[in-house]
């Protein structure tokens, strides 16, 4: 794995775990939508072992949900302590801003108050500096 892979790993996981909220939104919804018709005294319901289907399901998508949540943290946690091992504050802050935080390249340049170009130029350096000190390390 390069290290732009390595460091991506965070933004493909934010990325799986905003999917699976989007599942268990549409699960939700579908859990909600439960249906009974009435006769008379008599209730009737119609789909009860499909409903306890689709609520398994939605507790069973939050758990995983949760799981994955929590691997993100982790994963942010040891690469931000990575990041913090640099020597040069320019290269922490842009691969900070970038990997960590998800910020595009041109809010970064704004953020760090340089030209784009600047910002792309930094950035193969700190992504050099980075993979330098990860395979030192491991």
């Amino acid at each position: 794995m390069d290290v732009k892979d390595y460091l991506n790993q965070i933004k493909y996981t934010n990325q799986e775990i905003q999917s699976r909220i989007d599942e268990k939104n549409q699960l939700r919804s579908a859990v909600s939508l439960k249906t009974s018709s009435f006769n008379e005294n008599k209730v009737q319901e119609t789909g009860t072992l499909h409903f306890d289907d689709k609520y398994m399901k939605y507790i069973e998508v939050a758990d995983e949900i949760n799981e994955k949540i929590d691997e993100l943290v982790d994963l942010k946690l040891s690469i931000s302590n990575e990041i913090d091992r640099l020597d040069k504050s320019e290269h922490r802050i842009l691969l900070r801003l970038r990997y960590i935080n998800l910020r595009p390249f041109e809010n970064i340049a704004v953020a760090m108050q340089y030209d784009i170009r600047q910002v792309h130029r930094i950035h193969g350096n700190a992504l050099k500096a980075f993979a330098e000190r990860v395979t030192k390390c491991h």
